[in-house]
């Protein structure tokens, strides 16, 4: 018997390729596709937020206003409230109620021009100057007294629906025009 090895052109046992980071495994991708997935979701939950805020600020004002009125029964008092709340509304966002640049007197509109601003955009009539919205530049300057008495409780509840239904549709963030100048 012959114990040599035959002749044979054999190579030496080679050891794979390192194992590279890229491209990550399947399992990798999906965690990625989690983690940004609630990253948008978040981020879009915080926006959401951030956009409502003053809408509900503004509403849950007028409800202390309308709770007030309650216990007090004071038209004067509520419409001269209605009126200051929708003014800083208007005044504390760059969008709310305006589908073009803002005025620059906002702050010193008063009479029909403050209630040609609140009925600017609005679609259906003149709810501010010709309908019950007449009643926030009339009542709080009118002295309460026994000749003029406060508005009647149809009047207030109306009153109070148009500022309700006015701070739920321009509180609503809107695209921003350019100014044209």
């Amino acid at each position: 018997m012959d114990n040599t090895a035959p002749d044979l052109d054999l190579r030496d046992i080679h050891l794979p390729d390192p194992l590279s980071w890229w491209p990550p495994a399947p399992g990798w991708w999906m965690v990625l596709g989690l983690v940004a997935t609630v990253a948008l979701l978040g981020g879009l939950f915080r926006w959401h937020q951030k956009k409502h805020r003053l809408r509900k600020a503004a509403l849950a004002e007028l409800d202390r206003l309308v709770a007030d009125y309650e216990i007090h029964q004071d038209s004067h008092r509520l419409t001269g409230d209605l009126s200051a709340l929708l003014r800083r509304v208007c005044l504390s966002s760059p969008f709310a109620g305006l589908s073009v640049t803002r005025p620059p007197g906002l702050a010193g509109l008063s009479g029909m021009a403050w209630l040609h601003f609140l009925e600017h955009d609005w679609a259906a009539g003149h709810p501010f100057t010709q309908g019950v919205g007449r009643w926030l530049m009339e009542q709080p300057f009118r002295p309460p007294s026994a000749t003029q008495p406060s508005l009647p409780p149809e009047e207030v509840t109306a009153l109070i629906a148009l500022c309700r239904t006015w701070l739920q549709i321009h509180t609503l963030p809107r695209r921003r025009l350019r100014s044209s100048s």
